[in-house]
């Protein structure tokens, strides 16, 4: 019976995840970790659904001098919310929205780290850029940019040379995005010790420009004075939540990727600016990564641990802390492999983890919840460390069959064959074959699926 126990509320999940009616209010503030005001800065609001150019849904809001801004997020699901300052790193975190009234927090992004240089000074806005450039006939690497018309179609503006024309579309971009310029060929020297670039010599005036002059001091930059560190690394900004437990709807998601850490969770430092700046830089220096790197993930697990056994959160809360849970593990597993590689002794055995934990993820989390498309391969895992676990299979069986995103329906394809495609003569014969096949066809991942029969069980086993 278990694995049809979520069939029916199905039709319900996917209204939850996708377009359920529902309103948060994300009030923020926005300043330097040096602990300044930064002139201009946005904040874009990417919601839940499909990623693609025909459903650019994004809105973006302008903060206020102060840094302030709000935003509403009218439905529940999974939201990236990014943010873009002048001269300071661009960051970003990802929300679950579960129907929240608020969520409030304050962002301190990281200032990028500049050597001297000039910023123009004619201009309102040009003084916030250091590169400026507007040009032509640059084909972007033979492509062309297709952008959305209001009747749904999608058009291109394409050079031909004769009355027939045939034009393979590659791709398509999400959005109208911003376009790098082209690296310049060489520069002159002025005789007031500035260059330009030579790129397009010759060319009117709105070809690409690039000016620089040494000894010039940049904004923001007395943050990095004495930073006993090359940079900040991937950190680009620190963020205090006004409700601590809201960090639970954002932090989780961060951390279920294998990816390094790019926001930090910090209690509310002092409001002076002179001590702010110390404050973040003092972090950066007791967080700065050593080689090799070998973070403590006993201690992380005895933390999330200990955020689980807070019955003042949600249930919602606590499922997205038994996937950080699972995934804390995975990541052990992942850098055990990687060490085996090094000369030095190393264990690979796991820390010590509580298996009932992992073994409420199931009932919990949602065969169709969208947290599984951030880390794909951890519902494999769980089948691969829980393996007495009967509902587990059950569970993956239900991810490849409902999950609307068809990467995790064919990784946790992928992960379920390999565990069960032992007890069976032929892949055809194989359960987790027969959901691909019903879902996908007679495509690429059944085709994979059969090429994993035939070669890994007929040699060594899976």
């Amino acid at each position: 019976m278990h694995c049809f126990r979520y069939i029916l509320p199905f039709l319900y999940t996917v209204v939850f995840w996708q377009s359920a009616l529902s309103q948060t209010l994300l009030e923020g503030n926005i300043l330097s970790a040096s602990g300044e005001a930064i002139p201009e800065i946005y904040v874009t609001v990417i919601p839940p659904g499909p990623a693609d150019i025909f459903t650019d849904h994004r809105s973006t809001v302008k903060a206020d001098q102060n840094g302030f801004f709000r935003a509403e997020l009218t439905q529940k699901g999974l939201y990236s919310i990014r943010f873009n300052g002048i001269y300071h790193k661009s960051s970003y975190f990802l929300l679950l929205a579960d129907g929240q009234p608020s969520l409030r927090f304050t962002i301190y992004l990281i200032p990028h780290r500049f050597n001297e240089g000039e910023y123009f000074v004619n201009d309102d806005y040009l003084k916030w850029i250091r590169v400026t450039g507007n040009f032509n006939e640059y084909d972007y690497m033979s492509g062309f940019w297709f952008h959305h018309a209001d009747d749904g179609s999608i058009f291109a503006f394409i050079p031909a040379q004769t009355d027939t024309l045939r034009y393979q579309i590659r791709g398509l971009s999400y959005g109208s995005g911003s376009h790098p310029h082209p690296d310049a060929d060489g520069y002159n020297l002025r005789e007031d010790g500035t260059f330009e670039s030579v790129l397009h010599t010759g060319l009117p005036a709105d070809s690409v420009e690039i000016r620089y002059t040494p000894r010039q001091t940049m904004p923001y930059q007395e943050f990095y004075r004495g930073l006993d560190l090359q940079g900040t690394g991937p950190l680009s900004a620190f963020i205090v939540f006004e409700n601590p437990d809201d960090r639970h709807w954002v932090m989780p998601l961060m951390q279920i990727r294998r990816f390094p850490q790019t926001l930090m969770v910090i209690e509310n430092p002092n409001e002076s600016q002179v001590s702010m700046a110390n404050h973040f830089r003092l972090l950066l220096d007791e967080n700065k990564p050593k080689f090799p790197y070998q973070p403590d993930r006993q201690v992380r697990l005895n933390e999330t641990e200990k955020f689980i056994l807070d019955e003042t959160l949600t249930e919602t809360q606590h499922g997205l802390l038994y996937l950080l849970y699972a995934s804390l593990l995975q990541q052990h597993q992942i850098y055990s492999e990687y060490r085996a590689f090094l000369p030095e002794p190393h264990s690979s055995e796991l820390p010590e983890y509580d298996r009932q934990i992992l073994m409420k993820i199931p009932d919990t989390i949602h065969p169709t919840h969208p947290a599984w498309a951030i880390n794909r391969t951890l519902p494999g895992f769980l089948l691969q460390i829980v393996p007495d676990y009967a509902p587990l299979a059950a569970y993956l069986s239900e991810i490849i069959a409902l999950h609307p995103a068809d990467g995790v329906a064919e990784q946790a394809a992928i992960d379920l064959f390999r565990a069960t495609a032992l007890d069976y003569e032929s892949a055809d014969r194989v359960p987790a074959f027969r959901l691909a096949l019903n879902r996908f066809g007679d495509r690429r991942i059944v085709a994979q699926l059969r090429h994993l029969f035939n070669t890994e069980i007929d040699g060594e086993g899976m």
